[in-house]
C-alpha cells in the first residue's frame, strides 16, 4: 500500500478493499470494529450494536457478493 493509494481513496477515486482497512487497523493496533465505530452523542442501543457488529462481521468474512449486497442495501435505506 502506498501514499497515492491512500491519496485516491481520500479523494473518493478509489474505493478501499476491506484487505486494505485490515492492514490500517493492524498497523494502528485496531480491530475492525474501532475502524468502523463512529462517535455518537449518545450510547448505542442493543439493536444498533447488533447493526454495527452483522455489518463488521459481513465486511471481514463475507464475500465480495455478500459485501456488496449490504452495500445496496445500505444505499437504499438511506
Amino acid at each position: 500500500m502506498n501514499p497515492r493509494y491512500y491519496a485516491e481513496v481520500e479523494r473518493g477515486q478509489r474505493n478501499i478493499s476491506v484487505g486494505s482497512l485490515q492492514k490500517i487497523a493492524d498497523g494502528l493496533g485496531l480491530t475492525l470494529e474501532d475502524i468502523f465505530r463512529f462517535s455518537v452523542n449518545r450510547a448505542l442501543t442493543e439493536d444498533e450494536e447488533k447493526i454495527v457488529s452483522l455489518i463488521i462481521l459481513v465486511l471481514s468474512k463475507g464475500s465480495k457478493k455478500s459485501t456488496r449486497r449490504v452495500r445496496k442495501v445500505l444505499q437504499e435505506i438511506i
